[in-house]
């Protein structure tokens, strides 16, 4: 009996982790591709990650408005949360960020630097159709711009 229980511990030792790595913390991660169909629109990616950042463990999840992607490194974080725009969350957004941030503007994309509810900071950027928030606690407000920039 007990030869029979250790393989199966192990199979489940390494098949479990696995699986939540596959499955990130809520859904399937998929690639941009598949997101990009599956939505109907663009995602946009950031293309300069600093601090040696990579794709983090929940990946690309989709909420009740926006699609959000964390990348991290140690105890460095960023998530970058985007959404197509509309009248309605436009009107949400102004008031969320607009109205309060540091305005600027970043390789075309109108944006506002200000604090998240957290107290950590984020650049909250929108072209015609998306607007996207790039946020972290542990980046600097130029390093947000900078991965901000590189949105493509």
């Amino acid at each position: 009996m007990k030869k029979r229980i250790l393989p199966a511990v192990i199979l489940l030792a390494v098949l479990v982790p696995a699986t939540v790595m596959m499955l990130g913390q809520r859904g399937k991660k998929v690639d941009a591709q598949k997101w990009e169909e599956k939505l109907g629109y663009h995602l946009y990616a950031p293309t300069v990650l600093p601090r040696g950042l990579r794709p983090g463990p929940s990946g690309t999840q989709q909420g009740a408005h926006r699609v959000v992607s964390d990348y991290m490194r140690g105890d460095v974080a960023l998530i970058v949360a985007q959404e197509k725009r509309n009248p309605e969350r436009d009107a949400y957004n102004k008031k969320q960020f607009f109205d309060r941030g540091e305005k600027t503007s970043v390789e075309g994309w109108e944006a506002v630097l200000c604090k998240d509810s957290l107290g950590g900071r984020q650049i909250v950027c929108q072209k015609d159709d998306a607007l996207v928030i790039v946020r972290s606690s542990q980046l600097t407000d130029e390093e947000l711009v900078a991965v901000a920039g590189s949105l493509k």
